[in-house]
Formats: structure tokens, sequence, C-alpha cells
């Protein structure tokens, strides 16, 4: 998380400070929750702003957990931001990162090594794909451009890495050096160095890689090198929708897009028949606050409104809505 989350001034290690402080973490941690693990980190990395350690949920509450660390590890801060909670021990910040009990193994090998598991996701983008802490998912978007979901692809870190080009035997050894890691990228069958340049990026990528340290140093060792080796990705992703669906077939990708496909075209038929807009015209002197509390609580009356909206034609619906207004 970057070293910077606490108010309290915290320092580097040097390796040989950072691993006894690490045991001494992990053991006062384990007792207390149902899985714990150390993020790995290359074996020659020479000193360390923070130290990550991956925690399983459920995650106690915010006082809880608070008294545990105080208790446990004499913290003197604790900051919680969603699931990622910092706090100080000996001078030093250690993050927790909690996550579901499924993704605890694939979120340990994303969270690994530096920057890795963010390098490996600039491949998955090019497939259409995302690959993350929560394993490798198929992002799926609307007739605009909206997100509307991700569909769960696989959380088996093998299978993903060799859908990805990546040997997951050789990443299992581990890495001596920072540089290993960058050449193990390299080595990727779909390895194309334009997919790293920040201009190629969009804006949210683009401004969260300028800040990272490794990606940088990622970028200066292949302009050092001059390391053009390139894979002509076709630009079209749905092209690779077929590879995908064979690569990952227990995810059912084309049951669940058309699942997903169905479910967007019910609302869409929904918000044709009952919006906001349609309230205003209606009822031109509700605006702003008055208007939404009007539409929450005209749903309200109904057990299952979507259903009632369904079922109910648009003459009816304005019926209702005429008739509810005048007894409101």
């Amino acid at each position: 998380m970057g070293g910077n989350a606490l108010q309290i001034e915290t320092h580097r290690l040097a390796q040989t400070e950072y691993v006894p402080l690490e045991n001494q973490v992990l053991a006062r941690l384990i007792p207390h929750f149902a899985r714990v693990a150390a993020i790995k980190y290359y074996a020659a990395k020479p000193d360390f702003g923070d130290m990550d350690v991956l925690m399983c949920k459920p995650k106690p509450e915010r006082e809880v957990l608070t008294a545990l660390l105080e208790r446990e590890l004499g913290s003197r801060e604790v900051v919680f931001n969603s699931d990622y909670v910092s706090f100080e021990y000996q001078n030093f910040q250690i993050d927790l990162i909690f996550v579901e009990p499924a993704e605890f193994e694939v979120a340990g090998v994303y969270f690994s090594f530096n920057d890795l598991g963010n390098l490996m996701g600039r491949v998955a983008h090019k497939f259409g794909l995302k690959y993350g802490f929560q394993g490798l998912t198929s992002p799926v978007k609307d007739d605009k451009g909206n997100s509307v979901t991700d569909l769960l692809l696989s959380r088996d870190p093998a299978q993903i890495f060799d859908f990805l080009g990546f040997d997951f035997a050789r990443y299992q050894l581990g890495f001596q050096t920072l540089e290993e890691i960058f050449e193990y990228v390299i080595n990727s069958r779909y390895f194309d160095y334009r997919l790293f340049d920040l201009e190629n990026l969009n804006t949210i990528n683009r401004t969260r890689n300028r800040k990272r340290k490794t990606y940088n140093l990622f970028l200066a060792y292949l302009e050092q090198d001059k390391i053009t080796k390139s894979y002509e990705f076709n630009p079209d992703k749905a092209t690779y929708l077929p590879i995908i669906a064979a690569a990952f077939p227990q995810a059912n990708l084309y049951e669940r897009l058309e699942e997903v496909r169905l479910d967007l075209e019910r609302r869409r038929e929904l918000t044709a028949k009952f919006n906001g807009q349609i309230v205003m015209e209606l009822f031109p002197t509700l605006n702003g606050k008055a208007l939404g509390d009007f539409i929450v609580r005209f749903k309200k009356q109904y057990p299952d409104f979507e259903q009632f909206v369904s079922a109910a034609s648009p003459t009816q619906i304005m019926a209702e809505l005429l008739d509810f207004y005048s007894k409101s």
C-alpha cells in the first residue's frame, strides 16, 4: 500500500531487519484468523517500506480488530480503508489485505513479487479480460459502454498463467532479483513491449502506473535493453471469445453472457416503462429531493416493484402514479 497510510512516522527496514519482524507479525496474527500469509518478494530485495499480509475474511468489526492489533502488537495507529487495514508496529507500517476465502490462493499469487500481477494484467487486457486478486474475469459492458459485471473465468493460478502465456512452474520457483521478474514477463508468449507504454493506457491506468516504482523500472529496463519483442493482438477482442470459452469450460461463458444479455434487455424494458423522466413530465412541480422521495414512496407500495412494472402496461403505470399522487 505504499508505506504512507499512517500519520505516525515510519521507516524502511533492511531485509535482515524485515524477516524477523515479519515472523513476529505472522506469529501474533495466525491464532486469530482462519488464514494468514505474507506476500512473497524477490530474494535479493534490499529493503522494505511496508509489509503486506494477506488475510482471509471475515474481517472483524473495526473496534474488535483495532483492539486486537493494540493488544497483540502494541499498535499505536490503525487506519481502515475498506478491505485494507494499515497499522503501526515498531515504527513500521503493516498492511492487512482481507479477501474472500475462495480468493485467498489467487490473491496471494497476484500480489506477490512486486508488480508482477499488474504487468501480467496488461496481457489479459488485450484478450478483453481482467486479471486481479479476485482471479481472471471477463468484463461485460452494455451497449453504451458502461460496465455491467465481471464474469469469473478462473481462480486457478496455474490455469490463468497458462492462458496468459506464463510458465507457472517457473513462477513457483520464485525470483532472486527484480530483473528476473522483468525477464519472466518478457518471456511470456504473448509479450508485446507496446502493451506497457504509458501513452497506450487509458487515463486511469496511466495515472496509476506512473506512480508505481516497479512499473517505471520495468519501462526503463525495456528501454535500456532495447526490448522490442512484440505480439500482434487482434484489435477486435470479440474474436478471442471462442478461445476463452474453450480454455475455461467450467465458466460456462456463453451461457452466462446470454443470461446477462437477457437481464439487460429486461432492465431496458422496465426503464422504458418507468423512469424519473416519465414522473417529471406527469408532475412538473416535482423536482430534486421531492421527486426522489416521491419515487421511493411510490415503489414501496409494491412487494416486488420490478414484477409490477413488468406485468403492467404503460397506461396502468400512469394510472397508478396519478392515483398515488392524488393521495399523497
